[in-house]
């Protein structure tokens, strides 16, 4: 049985790994910013097409040590590239690397192409064309001179789902804002709350979660499928196999509204509105222009989940902090009894909700070190 790999953002690891056992996957071993498992290719397929917290699922194919570009060339043409795709195909490579003695990516990354592509013409006397779109995606990821090279399924990378129309200038990702999701113990079906949504990706994400829609079926394609060892019967299997966990249409109350929006920017809300659309949840979603001080509370009982302003990439940290005000006055005014998280990269901020944090976690998001905060306003 192949080993695959199914990377996440750092702080997600765990969130992903009850996933994938929800998805049947079998014996999961949990990395730093990644859960392993050992499955058969429809295993491989159902995490694409199931997983909402995993960015890639990677196959590795080489283990190795180098310390000098010529040691990658040379170690990556010790494996048959050619039965992945054939030689008028398409290849792209992506290189990450941290704490090694070779510091230049895109010198690595081309390093990997001269190696495959040279095996391609000793072979067919032909090479595949650098193509992003289509064909052979390889990933190398290097950590103290050790690296590892796999063939990456998932191309585009998981989170993409395709219905973000447009996004703002500093957006969530989608697979993080899934795992906030799990991390918060969402059960699925309370109404969720979202003071500063953006274009709308928490609520999105609860509205697909609570259909139980699979986030691959929303998409058009994968790398894997372009590649001569696509198992077609297998595919099909995992897809029969994410759709049937699909809620029948009469368990669903199509008519309520259950997770509701609000930002002061209409352009925000225009936005989210087009996401909602794509993705086939607006009749879920209510999104209202509002500022936080004029919030009451739509229902009597939910969970409010938000990505709160860092004042690093968006907004100014000096007029935040009265934001950061105003937003406790109307947790403490209007949603008593309520569980707030709040996601922040900005801990001067947070200090200004004067509360009592019950939990933290940390979560990258967008490179930004964060933390995921549990508060609970008192009755």
């Amino acid at each position: 049985m192949p080993k695959f790999v199914a990377v996440t953002s750092p702080g997600l690891t765990e969130a992903l790994f009850s996933e994938l056992e929800s998805l049947g996957l079998k014996k999961l071993k949990t990395h730093l910013s990644s859960v392993e498992f050992e499955g058969s290719w429809e295993m491989c397929y159902r995490a694409n097409l199931g997983s909402s917290i995993a960015t890639r699922i990677l196959l590795p194919v080489l283990e190795f040590p180098a310390y000098k570009p010529e040691d990658v060339y040379f170690n990556v043409k010790k494996h048959d590239f050619t039965k992945y795709v054939n030689a008028n195909g398409n290849l792209w490579v992506d290189a990450k690397v941290d704490e090694s003695a070779i510091r230049d990516q895109r010198l690595l990354a081309m390093k990997i192409k001269d190696a495959v592509v040279d095996q391609f013409r000793d072979k067919f006397g032909e090479r595949p064309s650098v193509n992003k779109n289509d064909g052979l995606s390889l990933y190398l990821r290097g950590y103290k001179n050790n690296f590892v090279l796999s063939v990456d399924t998932s191309s585009p990378a998981l989170n993409k789902r395709g219905y973000r129309v447009k996004q703002p200038e500093a957006p969530l990702k989608e697979n993080v804002a899934a795992g906030l999701l799990t991390i918060a113990g969402w059960d699925g079906e309370m109404p969720v709350v979202d003071p500063f949504c953006g274009s709308g990706t928490i609520l999105i994400e609860a509205a697909l979660r609570y259909m139980k829609r699979a986030p691959g079926t929303l998409r058009k394609s994968f790398s894997v499928q372009g590649l001569k060892i696509f198992q077609e019967e297998a595919w099909s299997t995992a897809l029969d196999f994410v759709i049937s966990q699909e809620k029948d249409e009469g368990d669903l109350d199509l008519d309520q509204v259950r997770f509701y929006g609000y930002d002061i920017d209409s352009k925000a809300i225009r936005m989210a509105r087009e996401n909602a659309r794509e993705a086939g949840v607006d009749h879920l979603i209510s999104f209202q222009r509002k500022d936080v001080v004029e919030l009451e509370a739509p229902v009597e009982k939910g969970i409010m989940i938000s990505n709160l302003p860092y004042g690093i990439r968006v907004g100014d940290e000096f007029f935040l902090a009265e934001t950061y005000k105003n937003f406790a006055h109307t947790m403490k005014t209007h949603f008593k009894g309520w569980d707030v998280w709040v996601l922040s990269g900005n801990k001067d901020l947070t200090k200004h909700l004067s509360m009592r944090a019950e939990q933290r976690f940390p979560i990258i998001n967008g490179g930004i070190d964060c933390r995921f905060i549990h508060y609970r306003v008192n009755k």
